[in-house]
């Protein structure tokens, strides 16, 4: 089966609606590809939707993407994780043409065993410049660091936008729909908080591992891992709570800051009882 890039670029070479589609192949043809290993995206995943704030505080340490960039990850996307489907997803980051401090995105997406990739008909603005001072402002005392309110002013940072001939597009297949436009702007964001995450993890030294792939095409992508290290030591503050360091944190907050992250420390399950162990609770009755 094809990659979710190959699937997505086939599936925008071939759609004969609007030429947006084409130009969306153009910048998929010509961005560096980036692939996360599956176990990292669950890990970033599952940070993310733990605690917003440790990406919206930190979006300051992100080294931008200089020319575009194709990243994804074998998980499904914000659009249709409710149901429960898995999929791959990945996201296309370019710099904005006329803007220096503004990138855009467009997310893609495709369903387990299917061969047709989908991509969000908006496109997400990020601005640079917004997100560091948000940042700033995240870390402020006294700020809400709930997730909920986390992730809508992290959000809210984001600009949307959708060309008139995508729009044209969408009403034309859905009958005059207003309401596939809403879910269409809502489909550009979705993928944000985890990109974030990413290229913040991307621009600390040691976190993650980078290696070269070949494919069949001749064409080159890079496998992102997780680096393994040895844990911290361990101190008695730790034996009373095995997860105070857990996440992303920010270190050497006034020079040089960086990120350090640790996964939570998870209860083993259970062993079941062996047999001769029943036998004999039951004798002892």
């Amino acid at each position: 089966m094809r990659t979710l890039y190959e699937a997505l670029y086939r599936a925008c070479i071939d759609n004969p609606w609007s030429p947006d589609h084409k130009q969306i192949a153009g910048l998929l043809l010509g961005a560096d590809r980036v692939v996360v290993d599956e176990q990292l995206a669950i890990d970033i995943d599952d940070e993310v939707e733990r605690h917003p704030w440790s990406v919206e505080s930190n979006t300051d340490l992100i080294n931008w993407p200089e020319k575009p960039l194709w990243i994804e990850w074998p998980l499904a996307a914000t659009i249709i994780k409710e149901s429960g489907i898995g999929a791959s997803t990945g996201i296309l980051i370019c710099p904005h043409p006329d803007f220096q401090e503004v990138l855009m995105a467009i997310s893609g997406w495709r369903k387990d065993g299917d061969a047709d990739a989908n991509h969000s008909y908006a496109a997400a603005f990020i601005d640079k410049d917004k997100l560091r001072y948000s940042a700033t402002v995240a870390r402020s005392i006294g700020m809400n660091r709930t997730p909920a309110k986390s992730l809508r002013r992290l959000l809210d940072s984001i600009g949307v936008t959708i060309s008139q001939d995508f729009q044209d597009e969408l009403l034309l297949k859905f009958k005059d729909d207003d309401a596939v436009i809403g879910e269409a702007l809502k489909s550009a964001t979705g993928e944000i908080p985890f990109t974030l995450a990413l290229l913040m993890l991307r621009s600390s030294d040691g976190l993650l591992t980078e290696t070269s792939e070949t494919l069949e095409d001749g064409e080159t992508q890079v496998r992102l891992t997780r680096t393994p290290v040895e844990p911290p030591r361990k101190t008695w503050l730790d034996r009373l709570n095995p997860n105070r360091l857990v996440g992303f944190k920010r270190k050497a907050r006034f020079t040089n800051p960086y990120i350090a992250w640790q996964t939570p420390v998870r209860a083993e399950p259970a062993s079941p009882l062996h047999a001769e162990d029943v036998g004999s609770e039951a004798v002892g009755d």
